[in-house]
């Protein structure tokens, strides 16, 4: 008896072992996805350490906003697929109460600067709809950032 009780003890491990294995987490699926919408479209982008993508096209000055910063930009939001969600002109925000992802990137560049943001569902909405932006998506900012203060 108590030699059938590690046989299905092993059974079960085994199996809980091989499908855990087998399935991916939100962050290697946008990883993936990340990278081939990069070499499909021929971005010569970074990978930060967060894991936000990003290319910067223009370095502006030498003032870097902060989390606690107000900024104001020019930027559009759009999905991998292209599929537009978001954009605005002049607009102003204080850093920190956007996502994680701009958070992360804006900083990257100075006043005058412009950079592509390629951000992880975890970074940005993570498994929450947001509007017309569907849960776990990577999301594709293009952003222009006017003024720091």
């Amino acid at each position: 008896m108590q030699h059938k009780i590690y046989i299905l003890l092993a059974i079960v491990l085994f199996l809980g072992t091989t499908y855990s294995c087998q399935k991916e987490s939100q962050d290697e699926i946008d990883r993936k996805d990340i990278e081939n919408y990069i070499s499909n479209n021929g971005i010569d982008a970074t990978r930060h350490a967060s894991g936000i993508y990003y290319k910067i096209i223009k370095k502006g000055s030498s003032t870097h906003p902060n989390v606690s910063s107000q900024i104001n930009v020019d930027y559009k939001g759009t999905l991998l697929d292209g599929t537009s969600f978001d954009s605005a002109k002049k607009v102003s925000f204080n850093l920190g109460s956007t996502i994680v992802g701009w958070q992360v990137g804006i900083p990257l560049i100075g006043e005058g600067g412009e950079i592509l943001l390629i951000i992880p569902s975890g970074l940005g909405y993570g498994n929450t709809a947001q509007g017309s932006v569907p849960k776990n998506s990577v999301m594709v900012f293009e952003v222009k950032l006017h003024f720091v203060s």
